[in-house]
């Protein structure tokens, strides 16, 4: 047990993060309760091993996080005072996104957006971007994402390739057709699992997340405690982002007209964006159903420190 909790905490060092008990509990690697995992906790912190301070979260936390104990191994003290200052930052960027995801919500070809990579942990830098993540509807994740990268763009919130100085500008990394959720066998790992179940979602549309959660169950097997978040969506239907049904009949009177020409017009979506992909291309992973864009491999750094599986 208390080597699990090493891994844990050295694990989110690598990311500048001292872990809630919550998130040591979530990504903790072996089956256990709560009241086992506070029992190793509390003896790591009598023998010196662990360090623990409790913060103030401001009231206006989106993700209803209280104010929480955070704990990290003596040598990443320096990560608890970080804590609240970029807690802070992340909830000034949500806020400052969430007319921007309002808009783009209506859209009838957006199944899902989530908040996902540090962010999502309320965790981010104050020059770094929104990471978003998006599930289509299902034969239109081409077609969406030009419409997405338009408004964004028209907005003034689209962050370029080439852009030095990203600050508060979305990022749309990961698009998903609804049809084809799983992660692809080459790319399930610790540290995409993490990103999974960190991901928060801001709006969903039907039961799009819980499906997303069952068809990647593989996770728990990286961490069995995290089952308990898809018994609680089994329970009950989760608040997201609201949509008023008033908008969301508006919004489809405007597109139906064309969902005659839907497939054709996702073809030609498709052409013209590969074309733009391939031309500067790099670690992208690029097929008809899913798109990843991440051009800074954190998986090699991670497997280099021997925090994730080769």
């Amino acid at each position: 047990m208390e080597q699990a909790v090493r891994h844990v905490l050295t694990y989110f060092a690598h990311f500048s993060y001292a872990p809630s008990f919550e998130d040591i509990y979530l990504f903790f690697p072996l089956k256990t309760t709560k009241k086992n995992l506070k029992h190793v906790l509390d003896a790591l912190i009598e023998r010196k091993l662990l360090i623990t301070k409790v913060i103030q979260l401001p009231h206006n936390i989106p993700f209803k996080i209280k104010n929480c104990r955070i704990y990290a191994l003596p040598p990443y003290g320096i990560f608890i005072g970080k804590r609240t200052v970029k807690t802070i930052q992340s909830i000034r960027k949500i806020q400052k996104s969430l007319f921007f995801l309002k808009i783009v919500s209506l859209l009838p070809q957006v199944r899902l957006i989530g908040i996902s990579g540090g962010l999502s942990m309320l965790h981010s830098g104050k020059r770094d971007d929104i990471d978003i993540f998006v599930i289509a509807q299902k034969g239109r994740l081409w077609t969406m994402r030009l419409i997405l990268l338009l408004l964004a763009q028209l907005s003034g919130v689209r962050r370029r390739r080439t852009e030095k100085n990203p600050c508060d500008k979305v990022c749309f990394n990961l698009f998903f057709d609804e049809e084809y959720l799983e992660i692809p066998l080459h790319k399930r790992n610790e540290y995409v699992a993490h990103e999974i179940l960190q991901m928060k979602p801001i709006v969903v549309k039907g039961e799009i997340y819980t499906r997303f959660l069952q068809e990647n169950r593989w996770v728990f097997d990286f961490f069995p405690n995290a089952r308990t978040i898809l018994a609680r969506m089994r329970q009950r239907k989760k608040k997201h982002l609201n949509i008023s049904n008033k908008y969301e009949t508006i919004t489809h009177a405007l597109f139906s007209p064309f969902e005659k020409w839907g497939d054709f017009v996702e073809f030609l979506c498709k052409k013209f964006e590969r074309f733009l992909i391939e031309k500067h291309r790099t670690t992208e992973i690029i097929t008809d159903t899913q798109l990843w864009f991440f051009p800074h491999d954190v998986e090699e750094e991670l497997k280099k420190k021997n925090l994730i599986d080769s």
